[in-house]
C-alpha cells in the first residue's frame, strides 16, 4: 500500500470519483479529509486513503469507505436505539449510565493542567498550544468570508456572506413567531436565547448549584487560557472580529454612531456594538466592536464605545440594563481604568434622551475633538 500517485496523481478525477459515488456534500468532505491526510505514511487504519491502497483502485477503495460509513450511521438518535434495543425501561437506565461514564472519562481534558499532566511541564503547554490552534482553525473558516467566495466566486461569494450574516443577525423573537406561529415561536425563541446566552445562572439551572458553578468556571478558565497563549495580533484580531450578539441598549447606537462619523477621519481605532450586520458595512475599518479586556484571570468586560487612540472609554447606561447596577456598573468602571489606565466618560439613556446635542457635545469634548 504505498503507491500514493494513484490518489494524488489526478486530484480532479479524485474529486470527480467522491462527488460521483458519494454525492456532492460528502464528496467534497471527504475529498478534504484525504488532502490532510497526504503526509500520513502509513495511512491510519480504516481511514479513506487506507480503503483506496488496499483495494488498489479508487472506484472500489471510495466504495467500500462509504458503504462501512452509511452502516455504521445510525438511522435514528443513539438514545432511541438503545431503547428499541433494551426497552424503554432498561435502555434509558443504560444511557444515562452511558453518558454519565463519558462525562467522567472526559472531565478535566483539553485544559492546560491536563496537558501539563499528561506531557510534563515543558511540553505540556507547547501541545495544549497546539490543540487551541487546531480547534481554533478547525471552527474559525466556516462562516467566513474567504469560505464563501472559495465556494461560490468572488462576486456571489460576498453576496452571499452579507446575507448570511444579516439573517443571523435578526434571529430576533419576530423571526421565531413568523417561522413557527406565535406560540411555538415563542418557546423556540426562548429556548434560543437560553442555548446562546451561557452564563452562570443558565449553567446552575441545568446542572445544578455545585456542577453548574464547576462546570461554569472550568468553561471559563479554558477559554483564559487558551486566549493567553494567543499572540497579541491575535487577541487583537479577535476583538476586531467579533460576530456575535450582545445585550445592549439599542438607544447608544443612534450616539455612538454619531461620534464614530464625526470622529472617524481622527482617530482610527474605535470600538463600539453594532445593532446588526448591515451597519456594520457603513465602517469601512472593521473595528466597530466592542472592545475586550481582562480585568483578572476568570473575568472580561466589552467597553460600550473605546477610542484605543486617546486610550478614553463612553461608558452608556440604559435605563432597563442599569436602574439598579450603580455600584456594579462603578465597581467594573474601577477595574477597568486599573487595568487599562483609561479615563471613562459615563452618559445615561436618561441624559441622552432628554438633551442629545449637550451629550454629544460633551463626548467630543472628553474625546478631544471639540
Amino acid at each position: 500500500m504505498d503507491n500514493e500517485d494513484l490518489i494524488y496523481g489526478n486530484l480532479e478525477l479524485l474529486k470527480s470519483k467522491l462527488i460521483d459515488i458519494c454525492g456532492d456534500k460528502i464528496g467534497n468532505k471527504y475529498y478534504k479529509k484525504i488532502l490532510e491526510q497526504r503526509d500520513v505514511n502509513p495511512p491510519k487504519i480504516r481511514t479513506l486513503k487506507f480503503f483506496i491502497l488496499k483495494y488498489n483502485s479508487l472506484e472500489l477503495g471510495i466504495k467500500r469507505y462509504y458503504e462501512k460509513n452509511i452502516s455504521c450511521s445510525p438511522s435514528m438518535p443513539l438514545k432511541d436505539l438503545w431503547v428499541e434495543k433494551y426497552g424503554e425501561e432498561e435502555g434509558v437506565l443504560m444511557w444515562g449510565e452511558y453518558i454519565s461514564n463519558l462525562r467522567k472519562k472526559l472531565k478535566g481534558k483539553n485544559t492546560l493542567s491536563y496537558y501539563i499532566e499528561k506531557y510534563g511541564e515543558e511540553d505540556g503547554p507547547i501541545e495544549y498550544k497546539k490543540y487551541c490552534e487546531k480547534i481554533s482553525k478547525t471552527s474559525k473558516g466556516r462562516n467566513n468570508k474567504e469560505s464563501f467566495i472559495e465556494k461560490y466566486g468572488e462576486k456571489e461569494g460576498i453576496k452571499k456572506h452579507r446575507e448570511f450574516w444579516v439573517k443571523r443577525s435578526t434571529r430576533d423573537q419576530k423571526f421565531f413567531v413568523s417561522k413557527y406561529g406565535e406560540k411555538e415561536g415563542k418557546k423556540r425563541y426562548k429556548n434560543y436565547i437560553k442555548k446562546i446566552t451561557l452564563t452562570k445562572e443558565r449553567f446552575i439551572e441545568k446542572y445544578g448549584e455545585e456542577d453548574g458553578v464547576r462546570r461554569y468556571n472550568l468553561k471559563t478558565e479554558r477559554w483564559i487560557n487558551s486566549m493567553k497563549l494567543l499572540s497579541d495580533d491575535e487577541k487583537e484580531r479577535i476583538n476586531r472580529a467579533k460576530c456575535y450578539k450582545r445585550s445592549y441598549s439599542k438607544v447608544s447606537q443612534e450616539l455612538f454612531w454619531e461620534l464614530f462619523f464625526n470622529i472617524r477621519n481622527k482617530y482610527s481605532d474605535i470600538y463600539f456594538a453594532t445593532f446588526n450586520q448591515e451597519t456594520k458595512s457603513i465602517d469601512d475599518s472593521g473595528t466597530n466592536n466592542e472592545y475586550m479586556v481582562f480585568l483578572n484571570e476568570i473575568n472580561h468586560a466589552f467597553l460600550d464605545f473605546y477610542v484605543k487612540d486617546v486610550n478614553k472609554c463612553i461608558e452608556f447606561d440604559g435605563t432597563y440594563w442599569h436602574e439598579n447596577s450603580k455600584e456594579k456598573d462603578f465597581e467594573r468602571e474601577r477595574k477597568i481604568k486599573e487595568v487599562l489606565g483609561c479615563d471613562v466618560l459615563r452618559v445615561s439613556q436618561e441624559e441622552y434622551v432628554t438633551s442629545k446635542e449637550y451629550v454629544i457635545k460633551k463626548c467630543m469634548e472628553f474625546l478631544n475633538v471639540w
